[in-house]
């Protein structure tokens, strides 16, 4: 009996500290290096997408004091985040086609993360910015939401 409630303490504070570590991961910044020329990564460059939902452009300082200077937007679905590190945030209408530019991917042990950078076509309404959006996995889609992220075919491609 006594040794359950001593298994079971052990494993609450294992799990606590598990979580405040991950926690205090997500809220420093993770470094990143472009595999952009990488053959796994590079025949996702210069594909094009059309947003099929309404996506926020969510404007993000690095600064640590949290100035209202923009380094980055990031591209997210639903309600999408606030917190000090957010300057602006808009949304970006469906219809809009972005192109993939440049492939991130975190060098953390702990995040294995890859990171799209894209610009918008057409629109130019995060102008001289860069975009992110998360890739999630492997799908036939590059690793992006097929709910949210359709690829656009250039005539040109298939030749």
């Amino acid at each position: 009996m006594v040794s359950n409630v001593i298994r079971k303490i052990c494993i609450f504070r294992l799990l606590a500290i598990v979580a405040i570590v991950g926690v205090c991961s997500s809220c420093v910044g993770v470094e990143m290096e472009d595999v952009s020329g990488d053959p796994k990564y590079s025949k996702i460059i210069g594909k094009r997408f059309k947003l099929k939902k309404d996506l926020w452009a969510t404007g993000i300082t690095l600064d640590p004091n949290y100035g209202k200077k923009i380094d980055y937007y990031v591209l997210v679905p639903g309600v999408g985040f606030t917190g000090p590190e957010v300057v602006h945030r808009f949304l970006l209408k469906s219809g809009t086609i972005i192109e993939i530019v440049g492939v991130y991917k975190t060098t953390s042990t702990l995040s294995k993360r890859i990171i799209y950078l894209v610009k918008e076509i057409g629109t130019n309404q995060i102008e001289g910015k860069e975009i992110r959006i998360k890739a999630k996995g492997h799908s036939n889609n590059y690793g992006l939401d097929e709910d949210i992220y359709e690829e656009v075919v250039l005539y040109n491609e298939g030749k």
